[in-house]
This record gives C-alpha cells, sequence and structure tokens, in this order.
C-alpha cells in the first residue's frame, strides 16, 4: 500500500519552520482576509471573554472594534511555511516493468498563537493544506510492498491537517483535530534522511490498516507528558480518514507511546508504542475488524565530539501478531552521517535496510543509500537509490534511481 506511507519528516519539519518564521508585512495579500475571518469568527462564538481581556464592555460594536482586531499584531501572530518536494524517480530494472515516473508534493501551512493578540496563553492553532501530484513508481512500476518514495499517493488537493494544541504548564500538552499520527508515534528522525516509506512508519502499521498518516490524516486527540529523561504520549484516531464525513462509525485506533533518553557520553533515545485497532465497518471497506501491534525505535550517537556530533545510528522494529495482515513483522536499520565532506556541515548522508516479512510470499528487503546535498537555505538536492529484494516477495528484484529538489520558504 504505497500511497498511505509517507516519511513524517516533512509535515513535522513544516510545523517546526513556519514557527520559527514571522508572517511578513501583508502587501497584495490574502492573508489579512484570512487573518480576520479566523479572528471574527473566535469573537462572535465567544471563545473569549472580552472582560477578562480588555475594559469592559458588552456591545457588539466594542466587541469587534480595533481593540479586539489589532491588525498591527498579526504579524506577531502569524507564522507560515511553504515546503515543495519535487523528485523524478526509475525503475531500472526488475519489478514489474523498467520505466520513470515522477512525484511532486507541496505542502503550505501556518500556525497561530492567540497569546499574540491578548487573548489566551499556551495555546495554538495549526493549519497544512497539501497538493499531491504522483505517478506511482511503486504501484506501476516496482511493485513493491513498502514503497520505494515517501511521496506516492494518490494524486489529491486537500486540507491535511488541522489542529489546536494546548500546553499544560512545562510538562503536558493536548491536541484536538486533523493529525497525522506520524508525526509523533512511531518515527525517528535518525531515519528522516531516506526516501523509503518504512522508514518513516512501520508497514505493520501502514500497509495494514488506514491510519491517520500520509496521504490522508484523520481527526483524533493525543495528550503528552514529558519528565525528567521520560516522554509519554497517548491518542485516539479515526479509523479511516479515507472518510472523514463520519469520525468514529469506521472505528478508532488508539496508540499510546514510552520514550526515554539518556544524555550522556553514549547516552541515546529508546522508544516503546502499542497500538490497537477497531472497525466495525470492516465489511465496507478493505480493513480489519480487529487487529493490534507493537514498534520500537532506538537511536545511539556515534559520536559526541565534532565534526559527527549529529550522526547516530538506529534500529526500528514492528509487530503486528494480531491478525492474518498484509506485513507481520519489520526490521530497519541504518546509520545517518551529517557533514560527510569537510566544510559541509550541512550535508547528509544516510544508508539503510529495510525488511518487512509477508503473509504471502518472501520477505521483502530494500538497501538504501542517499545524500543529501545543501545548496542555500531554501533547496536541498537528494540522489538517491534502492536495491529492492522480491518485490513484495514474488517479483524479481529491482534496481531503483531517485532525484529528489527540496525546497522551502518562509520570508
Amino acid at each position: 500500500m504505497p500511497s498511505t506511507r509517507h516519511r513524517r519528516r516533512h509535515t513535522r519539519a513544516l510545523t517546526i519552520f513556519i514557527l520559527r518564521h514571522r508572517l511578513p508585512r501583508f502587501h497584495n495579500s490574502p492573508w489579512p482576509a484570512a487573518a480576520a475571518a479566523l479572528t471574527l469568527a473566535l469573537v462572535a462564538a465567544g471563545r473569549v471573554d472580552a472582560h477578562e481581556t480588555h475594559t469592559s464592555s458588552s456591545s457588539t460594536e466594542q466587541r469587534i472594534s480595533a481593540q479586539y482586531l489589532p491588525l498591527d499584531r498579526f504579524s506577531d501572530a502569524f507564522a507560515w511555511g511553504l515546503h515543495m518536494d519535487t523528485e523524478a524517480d526509475s525503475n531500472r530494472s526488475g519489478g514489474i516493468a523498467s520505466g520513470s515516473a515522477y512525484d511532486t508534493v507541496v505542502h503550505g501551512g501556518f500556525a497561530f498563537d492567540p497569546e499574540k493578540l491578548g487573548w489566551w496563553s499556551n495555546g495554538r492553532f495549526h493549519v497544512d493544506i497539501t497538493h499531491i501530484q504522483s505517478d506511482g513508481l511503486s504501484r506501476r512500476r516496482v511493485g513493491d510492498t513498502q514503497g520505494v518514495s515517501n511521496l506516492e499517493a494518490a494524486s489529491a488537493n486537500r486540507l491535511y491537517s488541522a489542529w489546536y494544541e494546548h500546553k499544560l504548564g512545562d510538562h503536558g500538552a493536548y491536541r484536538l483535530g486533523i493529525i497525522d499520527l506520524n508525526a509523533y508515534f512511531d518515527v525517528t528522525e535518525a531515519a528522516g534522511g531516506l526516501m523509503n516509506s518504512s522508514f518513516g512508519v512501520s508497514p505493520t502499521i501502514s500497509a495494514n490498516i488506514p491510519a491517520s498518516i500520509y496521504p490522508k490524516p484523520g481527526y483524533g486527540a493525543m495528550a503528552e507528558s514529558t519528565g525528567h529523561r521520560w516522554q509519554f504520549r497517548a491518542g485516539v484516531f479515526q479509523g479511516d480518514p479515507r472518510d472523514r464525513s463520519s469520525v468514529w462509525n469506521r472505528g478508532r485506533m488508539i496508540v499510546a507511546e514510552a520514550a526515554r533518553s539518556n544524555p550522556g557520553r553514549f547516552g541515546g533515545l529508546y522508544k516503546l508504542g502499542a497500538w490497537q485497532y477497531r472497525n466495525p465497518q470492516a465489511a465496507a471497506s478493505d480493513a480489519p475488524s480487529h487487529t493490534w501491534g507493537l514498534y520500537g525505535v532506538v537511536v545511539q550517537p556515534i559520536s559526541r565530539q565534532a565534526p559527527y556530533r549529529d550522526s547516530r545510528l538506529f534500529v526500528q522494529l514492528g509487530a503486528n501478531p494480531g491478525g492474518n495482515d498484509n506485513v507481520p513483522y519489520y526490521l530497519g536499520f541504518g546509520a545517518d552521517f551529517f557533514n560527510p565532506i569537510s566544510g559541509r556541515p550541512k550535508d547528509r548522508i544516510s544508508v539503510g535496510v529495510a525488511r518487512a516479512w509477508l503473509t504471502q510470499g518472501r520477505a521483502e528487503t530494500t538497501y538504501e543509500i542517499t545524500y543529501l546535498y545543501r545548496l542555500n537555505r531554501w533547496l536541498y538536492l537528494q540522489p538517491d537509490l534502492q536495491y529492492v529484494h522480491s518485490p513484495s516477495g514474488v517479483l524479481p528484484n529491482a534496481l531503483v534511481a531517485l532525484l529528489r529538489a527540496h525546497f522551502e520558504f518562509g520570508d
């Protein structure tokens, strides 16, 4: 199911990226109208009591006056970002058939901080709109189960995510809305440079159930708590996000994760998660009625000394023993090296092996090497080579070459 998998780093990177860039002053832009519409909607709905933050008044005129629409502070309250990835992919041999394909994914999003307008503190709104144009190399040419490109999906334009986050002091938070669960669960930044979909989310999830992940996340709610060296997360998500009109009619997915970090000289990061899926309408879709699984992630720094301070080894594990699903077990491992060439600290080389055991056929194993080359602050080039052994357990071994350009803008 290549169309249901996507490395979460694009979405998570976009979320982080837009929070680091102020929205510039508006000139001939649609942003003021959108910002004013959101402000009017919140004020009219009475979400914030005027008596709490400003001089008291109950008249409609005063509630929507300039005092409650501080236009000069919209640039502080809003942040935005735009990421675009476009790639040319070619199956050189093996698989279904030789041939090429092209993929483009654009993420455009903004974040809104109500505290900057004097409303309430510790809250944040996030919206991400996505354009996907994909020829489907795995589906049409390679025939693999894991997916050689984490961009591949059915072509579409859609609201990708829209959620509200509220922080609970310094050690907790909750989020509500349309959420990509893979931005927070079963994810490791150490594998984020690799293009194969399995390095983003375990195929024991993405190949077995219609989870709330790329290319179409669903509704969900989650909470997290962070303590000394520990972090706990738990959430419940829509069972079949392909139909957002019925939130819980097609079941739900519950997931929980515990993570521990050791900051010592050879300290690493360790994650263990569990999930359960139920869908009472399974007969009306291609989803299982009930299944469950486990996953784990280990990240180990290679060195604490420059220039390889940020280089890491990683291991990913996934198990889905709860049903007769397509991928019951998964193992991924690899390494991520920064500053591979002297004088280029922003460059990155990654290698990885992703092995998915299949219910039918032999296990599928993909070997990948990729180099991320930073041309400037807004453009990256990334050549990638993958060798897929036994695509979908039955097809001839495939050799796949990819070249991706990554653009990011925010000011």
